[in-house]
């Protein structure tokens, strides 16, 4: 929900991201349009009390919107090698985060929007990235990845160090996860 509306965000190969109201079936505004090449990913949260979408493709880069006003928040987010596959948004306590994995292995904590924002590197995966995540396990803020190489990594969001050892998954490589909570027991889902 964006300003108490339902919104659907959808990305594809012709570098557009476009925002859909789902109960009027059409398009909100015009396609943003920034990526060179595929959008690979997208998400939709809050950052510095503004609605936005966050993007990343095939170009290797992270963009962040304004979802109101339909503009870049600062300039792209490098620093990947190749296409970055996935894309999510958090908090680590008071710290906004955008997180980003990708081709190159590697999982990018972004710690504050804007023009030229630093980032922390967590290596540790020797495939791609396809799912990532930020959540809390144990009461402390995590990211979660999900890697071609078949293995689930989880790290403290706020140091970027491992939180524990890799999780290895007997089905082969990872594409998706997911972090929450059943009953009483925090679980990781890949």
């Amino acid at each position: 929900h964006v300003g108490g509306r339902a919104v659907v965000v959808s990305a594809g190969g012709d570098g557009t991201t476009r925002v859909w109201d789902p109960l009027r079936e059409e398009l909100l505004g015009t396609p943003i349009h920034r990526h060179r090449g595929p959008v690979r990913a997208v998400a939709l949260g809050r950052l510095q009390r503004r609605d936005v979408i966050v993007s990343a493709g095939n170009d290797g880069a992270v963009q962040i919107w304004d979802l109101g006003q339909a503009r870049p928040l600062g300039d792209a987010l490098t620093g990947h090698i190749g296409p970055v596959r996935a894309v999510a948004l958090g908090e680590a306590g008071p710290q906004e985060m955008v997180v980003s994995g990708g081709n190159d292995g590697t999982v990018r904590i972004w710690d504050t929007p804007g023009a030229r924002p630093a980032s922390r590197r967590l290596a540790g995966h020797t495939g791609t990235v396809n799912g990532i995540v930020v959540g809390r396990i144990e009461d402390e803020e995590v990211v979660v990845s999900g890697s071609d190489d078949g293995t689930v990594r989880i790290w403290d969001s706020p140091t970027g160090r491992p939180h524990c050892a890799p999780l290895t998954s007997p089905a082969g490589d990872v594409k998706a996860v997911a972090v929450g909570r059943v009953g009483d027991r925090d679980v990781v889902v890949a």
